[in-house]
């Protein structure tokens, strides 16, 4: 009886600590891991925002629609959207591996995010001011869906 009676005290010993960590554990576990992408995320938005010649990629991104896009008589309202491995982007457009490259008649898009959090650079046509998250140059804007910036 008392080897059964151990075992029955160890079980529930076990079970209640078990209980205990995951009730400290699990409502935690969110706010981590939030940070967590979040610092990763951050890091690719970096380069994008303080490493890179902001008028020269508009220039590239602006030749590149016009060429694929805006210099076409005709104009619908579906986007155009490129693959980086797309033999007709650029390689200097390919330097910072953006997800997606997406002519609009008004704008271009360089997105470096995911199905998860879409940010990049947008690019308005010559003469638009555009608007975004964050103003990089004359019509040239960081976009970020959570508009989060992060700083140097």
């Amino acid at each position: 009886m008392k080897m059964r009676r151990k075992v029955i005290l160890i079980t529930l010993a076990v079970i209640v600590a078990t209980m205990i960590a995951a009730a400290l554990l699990l409502p935690w576990r969110d706010y981590t891991e939030r940070f967590i992408t979040g610092k990763l995320l951050d890091e690719r938005k970096r380069p994008l925002l303080y490493e890179i010649n902001h008028e020269v990629l508009a220039t590239e991104l602006r030749r590149f629609g016009h060429k694929m896009r805006w210099s076409r008589p005709v104009k619908h309202s579906e986007p155009e959207s490129f693959d980086l491995s797309d033999p007709v982007v650029p390689p200097s457009l390919r330097i910072f591996k953006a997800s997606a490259i997406t002519i609009y008649d008004d704008r271009i898009e360089y997105d470096c995010g995911s199905a998860s959090l879409d940010f990049g650079i947008v690019v308005f046509r010559e003469g638009i001011p555009g608007s975004g998250a964050k103003e990089l140059g004359n019509g040239i804007w960081f976009y970020s869906e959570d508009r989060t910036i992060p700083g140097q």
